[in-house]
């Protein structure tokens, strides 16, 4: 007997900078929180960018929410426990693959969303993600990215009960290897 993993689709925005990839992720965010999914990641290339995410939240009728529920996962000490439970959390790929005495960021990332989480998975700029190469099965080969094996396992390994929507964001399509 198959079992059937339920996992909904992702999808790919590839376009020049400017072209508005940024709020066409937000507006996803928008319609996800409209139906009642509460938690999304946000990993971008910069610290800069948690500012425009906010923006373009608040652009899209979100201020007040985006003003108090979008947050940065720098802004938590990598040895406590995130008590929020609604919001944006925003990342980049360094801090998703830190690591300290405690933990890795990206456990600490996992502990916030829960083993229900079902909402987005943002990967802006994902060329960033850098490089991954996987075996027959499934696994990474040596010489993959730390970034590339964080993601891939993020989008595959995850023991959700309904993957999230990953949807991915890049402007330089000759530098994508995912």
């Amino acid at each position: 007997m198959k079992t059937k993993i339920a996992a909904r689709s992702g999808f790919l925005l590839g376009d020049s900078a400017g072209m508005g990839k940024g709020r066409t992720l937000a507006s996803f965010v928008v319609e996800n929180i409209s139906r009642g999914l509460k938690k999304h990641v946000w990993i971008s290339v910069s610290t800069d960018l948690y500012e425009d995410v906010k923006l373009d939240l608040s652009d899209l009728g979100l201020g007040s929410w985006a003003s108090k529920k979008c947050y940065n996962l720098s802004d938590f000490k990598s040895n406590e426990s995130i008590d929020c439970d609604e919001g944006v959390m925003f990342c980049t790929y360094s801090t998703l693959i830190a690591k300290s005495k405690s933990g890795t960021r990206f456990d600490q990332l996992l502990e916030w969303l829960g083993s229900d989480f079902n909402g987005l998975l943002c990967l802006d700029e994902c060329h960033k993600c850098k490089s991954i190469e996987l075996d027959g099965n499934g696994s990474p080969k040596k010489g993959s990215s730390q970034t590339g094996k964080s993601c891939q396992r993020y989008c595959s390994d995850c023991p959700f009960p309904h993957r999230s929507s990953c949807l991915l964001l890049f402007s330089d399509c000759q530098s994508f290897y995912f």
